[in-house]
């Protein structure tokens, strides 16, 4: 890569939540984006982007024919994912391993000099070896990084694992914890919770683009490096709570101790980011944990949630 240079970019999943955000992301720093998709895939995320981008469906064409049309790429960015709630263990391979090794794989093809891909801080030791809850999902993600790392050396590419820690903003899916929570606040429903005392690292979506973007215009990463994409401070539960329902004046009465803590959410708690190497390429997040969930209410506001 050259920095300053508009970069060819090529990115999976890209209709999801921060696939939706990275494209917007890339447009504004001036990127080219090609969006690999399924031909069914729901557009509406990315409305506003689809006649600045080039679409290419993968359930349609080979791949030989997305490198025909673009001889050169600069990068990929693989955000596509499936997390097994609604899929078999075949389903979650094809997705989270089969689909980005065959794409990493063939991206000499077009000359790619970086593959970014999206891991999860599910994947970390101590909570892999711990965590059985979405086990199809941990050990896919695990293993692709695995083959992914062994794999790019004999083609070339460099292979750069961006970790995700817990991850919010407008757009994001209903299941989400923190859009549950601020749904039942917005309609002042009463909420049963846990005692709160655990903690995790939200990270607002356009700090997590910026990390992503920092990495990609760095010319000077060597391949096979590790990023966690976090803020490097924990909040517990009861405090975003707390602030979540005095930022939306919510009548709802927070009933904590109501609910047991599930076995497996103390294996993904008090867990944080250790974002010193993403300091060192001159990124830090910006948008406080106030400022992210005051986005996020507005949004949900504005969609007619009242």
């Amino acid at each position: 890569m050259v920095e300053g240079k508009n970069l060819i970019v090529v990115i999976t999943g890209g209709t999801g939540f921060f696939g939706s955000y990275l494209i917007k992301g890339l447009l504004n720093y001036k990127h080219q984006v090609i969006l690999l998709k399924r031909s069914t895939s729901n557009l509406q995320r990315i409305n506003e982007y689809i006649s600045k981008i080039d679409m290419f469906d993968v359930d349609i064409h080979s791949l030989d024919v997305l490198y025909d049309r673009h001889p050169k790429i600069d990068v990929c960015v693989h955000t596509a994912t499936n997390y097994g709630s609604n899929s078999n263990a075949n389903d979650v391979f094809q997705t989270n391993v089969a689909f980005p090794f065959g794409l990493l794989s063939s991206l000499h093809m077009a000359g790619c000099d970086v593959f970014i891909n999206t891991d999860t801080f599910y994947t970390l030791s101590k909570v892999s070896n711990n965590y059985m809850h979405m086990k199809d999902y941990i050990s896919s993600k695990w293993h692709f990084r695995d083959i992914g790392e062994k794999f790019s050396l004999l083609v070339g590419i460099k292979f750069i694992n961006m970790r995700l820690f817990h991850l919010y903003g407008p757009m994001d899916n209903d299941s989400k914890f923190v859009n549950t929570i601020l749904k039942q606040l917005i309609i002042n429903q009463d909420i049963e919770l846990t005692e709160g005392t655990h903690s995790r690292d939200f990270i607002y979506v356009e700090d997590a683009v910026r990390a992503f973007i920092t990495v990609l215009e760095n010319n000077d990463i060597e391949g096979n490096q590790h990023y966690d994409v976090g803020t490097g401070s924990m909040t517990s539960i009861y405090d975003f709570v707390q602030m979540a329902h005095r930022i939306t004046k919510s009548k709802s009465n927070l009933l904590f101790g109501k609910k047991q803590m599930r076995n497996h959410e103390s294996k993904v708690s008090n867990i944080i980011a250790e974002i010193s190497e993403l300091s060192k390429l001159g990124w830090s997040p910006s948008i406080s944990l106030e400022h992210g969930m005051q986005l996020s209410i507005n949004y949900l506001e504005d969609s007619g949630l009242k």
